[in-house]
């Protein structure tokens, strides 16, 4: 199972393409890596005012509204934290 996603810069220009191999897992954990994943790159290089897209209903859903008992939590408390 993989993830990806694309960093675009202010106007839309390319930034960046990422992929990472996330080994096994649910839809779920993939659409949810990949965010924080994503977001994880131009919060390293200090930019905080980051506009996310992303396809997945639930995974908005459970950043949203996840609880710390939800399998993927780890990966919501991240994109949460940023």
């Amino acid at each position: 199972m993989t993830c990806g996603g694309i960093v675009r810069g202010d106007y839309g220009r390319f930034v960046r393409a990422f992929t990472a191999n996330l080994g096994g897992g649910s839809i779920t954990r993939a659409e949810l890596a990949g965010i924080a994943f994503g977001l994880r790159l131009p919060w390293e290089e200090g930019v905080r005012k980051v506009i996310l897209q992303t396809d997945s209903c639930t995974a908005k859903i459970l950043i949203e509204n996840a609880t710390p008992q939800h399998p993927h939590y780890t990966y919501v408390a991240e994109i949460r934290a940023g």
